[in-house]
């Protein structure tokens, strides 16, 4: 949970202070308006890469954890192979900003499938009742 809220709130400090402070680059090395706009947006973009690898790095850990190095491992070969063609078909239709929609989804894609798999390996404890307050 600490991991999804310090995500979260780093995107946020994205969206609200990246294309400002990305403007302090305009005039230097050859950076316009344009180049400004297409890198924000990019970012923006990649947040199923930055919310979902770092989630994805927990889940991974939690399978090594247990022993099983094989299911993250196999996991990622699949849906790497699977995300390939899309993220080509996506990137002559969509330009770079849909590559970076393409890769966070299935960054984004690999925890959520990782969480289910991790979720339905862990051993069920029948005799702890879970009480809401």
């Amino acid at each position: 949970m600490a991991i999804s809220a310090l995500t979260l709130a780093a995107y946020m400090a994205l969206l609200l202070l990246g294309r400002p402070s990305l403007r302090f680059l305009i005039g230097h090395g050859g950076i316009t308006e344009d180049n400004v706009s297409l890198l924000w947006w990019i970012m923006v973009a990649l947040w199923g890469v930055f919310m979902g690898g770092a989630l994805g790095q927990v889940t991974s850990l939690a399978f090594y954890t247990l022993g099983d190095t094989r299911t993250p491992t196999r996991l990622g070969v699949w849906t790497y192979t699977i995300y390939i063609p899309a993220k080509i078909l996506v990137f002559i239709y969509y330009g770079l900003t849909g590559m970076a929609v393409a890769i966070s989804v299935f960054v984004a894609l690999n925890f959520i499938l990782q969480f289910v798999l991790l979720e339905n390996s862990l051993p069920v404890d029948k005799t702890r009742r879970h009480e809401c307050a």
